[in-house]
């Protein structure tokens, strides 16, 4: 796949088939949120995965939904947990980084992705068994795309929304709407 391609394909999924996810393709998301920048290659960014059916089952209720949760049978199939490592220097914008990175790898494996911030880091944090300093920042769900959805671009109107066939919807601001300064 086309690198322009994988990035203006991949969008928010929030609806998948239950087909499991190979390690092998948790490994090479990984290995692109591993190859993200930080600041300074400080490399604070850790990484968890969740497969195992039943963790998978209970790890759902860290998730928030823009549309509503999904149904059984069109729950994630797995996560990457993205972690930040306290101890170490220029975290949070090398875990958005990594997350963008493991995201689009799972588009380019035929995986689509939704970005979950945690809220619950105490909770998730015991959940995954980690101590000391470091600390799940986001989760990101997976799973085959099991919905349709259709991209406005330009539009001006951004909001998501689902249509009554169950197709979602959203808008893209128009690269005139974005770019403020050409020098």
């Amino acid at each position: 796949m086309d690198f322009f391609e994988c990035v203006a394909g991949r969008r928010s999924t929030r609806r998948f088939k239950q087909d499991p996810i190979p390690r092998e393709d948790f490994d090479s998301m990984i290995d692109a949120g591993r190859y993200a920048p930080t600041g300074f290659n400080k490399q604070p960014v850790r990484f968890a995965v969740i497969s195992s059916p039943g963790k998978v089952a209970d790890a759902f209720a860290f998730t928030g939904w823009l549309t509503g949760k999904p149904p059984e049978g069109q729950r994630p199939a797995g996560y990457v947990v993205i972690l930040n490592d306290n101890d170490v220097m220029g975290g949070e914008s090398a875990v958005h980084c990594a997350t963008y990175a493991v995201m689009l790898a799972g588009w380019a494996l035929g995986y689509g992705s939704c970005w979950h911030g945690v809220s619950k880091t105490e909770e998730m944090s015991e959940f995954l068994g980690l101590g000391g300093s470091v600390e799940p920042r986001i989760l990101v769900s997976l799973g085959k795309p099991d919905e349709p959805f259709v991209v406005e671009d330009p539009s001006t109107d951004w909001k998501v929304s689902k249509r009554d066939d169950g197709t979602v919807r959203l808008g893209k601001l128009g690269r005139d709407d974005v770019t403020l300064a050409v020098l």
